[in-house]
């Protein structure tokens, strides 16, 4: 789980049963996703963007793109979602075996989108649209 209990976010993890929370990094780091091998997986807070994975302690930036919430962890490769990408938001793939990244999806234009993840076997994306953004502004008078 992240945590900013030390003052900044960091990746902890704690039993499932009970015990202490352990902090697993030390440089930061958000929304961690375990891949279906167990290991690691996390973004850090912008500026810096990547994918990131605790290794004994150390912190391996895996992936120089990628950000928290737009991405999943599959048992061939990294899937990252990016809505920034024009002229319509892509999926690309890292894979653990060549070490590249290849585009997989290109999503539907003008979509607004949320959440991101993968399929432990890599062949079905789920995310969320969102097809309306609204707000109201209400004046409460004579409350008291």
């Amino acid at each position: 789980f992240g945590s900013n209990r030390t003052g900044d976010w960091q990746i902890w993890r704690t039993p499932s049963v009970a015990g202490t929370p352990e902090q697993m990094t030390r440089r930061g780091g958000l929304e961690p996703i375990v891949s279906p091998d167990g290991r690691i997986y996390y973004a850090k807070a912008a500026p810096e963007q990547g994918i990131w994975e605790v290794r004994g302690g150390e912190e391996v930036q895996i992936v120089p793109r990628g950000r928290q919430l737009s991405f999943g962890v599959a048992e061939n490769g990294i899937f990252m979602m990016d809505p920034s990408a024009k002229p319509q938001a892509t999926v690309e793939m890292f894979s653990f075996a060549s070490r590249e990244i290849v585009q997989v999806a290109r999503l539907p234009a003008g979509l607004r989108l949320g959440y991101f993840a993968v399929s432990r076997d890599g062949r079905s994306i789920l995310y969320t649209q969102i097809d309306s953004w609204m707000s109201d502004i209400e004046m409460l008078r004579e409350f008291r």
